[in-house]
């Protein structure tokens, strides 16, 4: 995957520099920071008409319950792997994670996605701080429809709605119909 945006990936690892790594890592533990980030990605597939992959989260930090896009921490600042001489970019390493993880895609699927950053907003965190979130769009260039595989302890359910329609599903998050959606959909006008 592409790095999507440098300055936000610098400016993420000078945030977590310092941090409490999460249950022994690599991931940072975020509980007590002032600022946070996260993701939260539209998987879009555009055969035959763009339709929208939607999932309820199970667990976590997210509204429970609710319609989104998959979403998480961006709390990997550097490469797991520790390999030197190599760009690491955050953002693309959290997505490509989230997707795996809460999902079920593999490597050829993720391999077929098209990632556009879209302009990122701010809102509360769950410990009172300032949490950075980063829409995402992921188009999928298949010719057919990604087969999801929800992780139970991460997600309840996900649904493929057309573009046209997000905004009036039962049950979508109140965040993203009004912060993540309006973000995607400019980034997806502006691809076409």
């Amino acid at each position: 995957m592409p790095h999507l945006n440098e300055a936000i990936s610098r400016e993420i690892q000078a945030a977590t520099r310092g941090l409490p790594l999460y249950q022994g890592g690599p991931g940072v533990d975020y509980t007590h920071a002032p600022v946070a980030y996260a993701v939260n990605v539209t998987v879009v597939w555009k055969i035959p008409q763009p339709q929208a992959l939607l999932v309820q989260r199970a667990s976590g930090y997210g509204t429970i319950g609710s319609w989104s896009g998959v979403s998480g921490f961006v709390d990997t600042p550097r490469d797991p792997l520790g390999r030197s001489g190599r760009r690491f970019d955050p953002i693309a390493y959290t997505i490509r994670t989230e997707l795996e993880e809460e999902c079920g895609l593999g490597a050829s699927d993720l391999d077929r996605l098209t990632l556009q950053l879209g302009a990122r907003f701010e809102v509360e965190s769950h410990n009172g701080g300032k949490l950075h979130v980063l829409p995402v769009l992921a188009v999928y260039q298949g010719a057919r429809q990604l087969e999801v595989h929800p992780n139970p302890a991460e997600l309840s359910g996900h649904q493929w709605v057309h573009l046209s329609g997000i905004a009036a599903v039962p049950g979508l998050n109140t965040g993203y119909r009004t912060h993540t959606l309006p973000r995607i959909l400019e980034v997806l006008r502006a691809t076409k």
